[in-house]
């Protein structure tokens, strides 16, 4: 059995599972006027526009998903996606950005998104797209602050070992957009958002830092933050004094509550893990979930995947699986992902132990990029592993270079 083919078959079927194409297929239809999503539909009269906006690193596949679904209905729609995401899209106007760190088309695609929500009348009906990216492929400047102080922030928070929801708090505060905004721009407008997860508990607030999630930020909790990960070090003098007086106003006393505004998660960490399971099934291959939503530093990651393998004694061949999201602080200058450092940290730990098992070992990121790289995460087996030196692999760690490395 030729491992490493068997084990990235299961990785991609378990892609499969979560793609635009599928979820939308099964739980989003038109008839006769009505948008149906689950169990809830929703009427769009003639006279009602639609405008769509799609924002994240799969908005294109989730754009093309709905144009097959309802595209004769798309008044106007604006998708956001990362460089060399694009697909061919007729309803749409593409707009390609940067991620993981916002660029200068990330700023265009902000303005492009404020102008398009001036245009929605009270009786239209606004649908929201939202994957994985969604933070920065979309992104505002608040008066008082330059471009390159937001991207400097976010290039700091990546590095900072912060978790998505902390990191996502300070990105929602310094975004007139973000936590809601989207929302608040076309009020009174009915408002609907479809998402495909990627943050481990699916908070919709969290979730592309929340655009059409209308709350109170609360910045004691982003202080907090600030303080943990001795962010005042780092972040811009401006941003600082930026956040702190944002938190001396009081929050607004405008009342939403008569918008409609619902939030559905298509897809997410479980339907990949329930792909993977499916996968090795039919292969004959004994499915092990070992973890599931964890949120974790990339060492504690490798820990756990380590201490599994060391400890199983049950049947083989068998798929360990695990799902979540790692979290890193770097502090060397080399190129990698998080997934690709799990690997690697992981590989040191089998290397020093010498662990006599065979294995093939997939880390990779659901959204198809791990960090800032072009790749979704790395693999290897434990005939390669016996190939490697400790040397090369604990160096490659330090300068946090496991890109390069792989």
């Amino acid at each position: 059995m030729d491992t490493k083919s068997v084990a990235l078959d299961i990785f991609l079927e378990a892609i499969k599972s979560v793609q635009p194409e599928v979820v939308f297929n099964s739980l989003v239809t038109w008839e006769n006027e009505h948008l149906m999503v689950e169990n809830n539909t929703y009427h769009l009269p003639p006279e009602s526009n639609l405008f769509v906006f799609a924002v994240g690193k799969a908005s294109c596949a989730m754009s093309h998903s709905i144009e097959k679904i309802m595209g004769h209905r798309i008044h106007k729609g604006l998708c956001i996606t990362k460089k060399g995401h694009n697909l061919p899209l007729q309803y749409f106007k593409t707009i390609e950005s940067g991620h993981p760190v916002p660029d200068d088309q990330s700023f265009e695609a902000g303005i492009e998104v404020e102008h398009l929500l001036k245009e929605v009348k009270k009786n239209d009906f606004v649908l929201v797209l939202i994957s994985g990216g969604a933070s920065s492929l979309m992104m505002d400047c608040p008066a008082g602050l330059s471009k390159n102080d937001i991207q400097r922030v976010y290039d700091v928070l990546l590095k900072s070992g912060a978790d998505i929801a902390e990191m996502n708090l300070i990105r929602t505060a310094l975004s007139n957009l973000k936590g809601g905004g989207m929302s608040k721009l076309v009020y009174p407008a009915a408002v609907v958002t479809l998402a495909i997860s990627d943050v481990c508990g699916d908070h919709p607030e969290v979730i592309g830092s929340g655009p059409t999630v209308i709350y109170n930020t609360d910045y004691i909790a982003i202080q907090k933050v600030i303080h943990t990960y001795e962010l005042n070090k780092f972040l811009p003098a401006v941003v600082l004094k930026y956040l702190k007086e944002k938190a001396k106003k009081a929050p607004e006393n405008q009342t939403f509550a008569d918008q409609i505004r619902e939030y559905y998660i298509l897809a997410n960490n479980e339907t990949a893990l329930s792909g993977v399971k499916a996968s090795a099934v039919k292969r004959g291959i004994s499915p092990y979930p070992a973890g599931k939503n964890l949120s974790v530093t990339t060492e504690k990651f490798a820990a756990l995947i380590f201490n599994e393998i060391k400890q199983y004694s049950g049947s083989l061949p068998v798929c360990l699986y695990w799902g979540g999201e790692s979290v890193i602080h770097v502090t060397g200058n080399g190129k990698g992902g998080r997934n690709q450092h799990v690997l690697l940290s992981l590989m040191i730990m089998l290397k020093q132990t010498e662990i006599k098992k065979k294995f093939t070992i997939i880390c990779a990121g659901t959204d198809g990029s791990d960090g800032p790289t072009d790749a979704s995460g790395a693999m290897i087996s434990h005939a390669e592993l016996s190939q490697i030196t400790l040397a090369e692999m604990v160096s490659s760690q330090k300068k946090f270079d496991s890109y390069t490395f792989f």
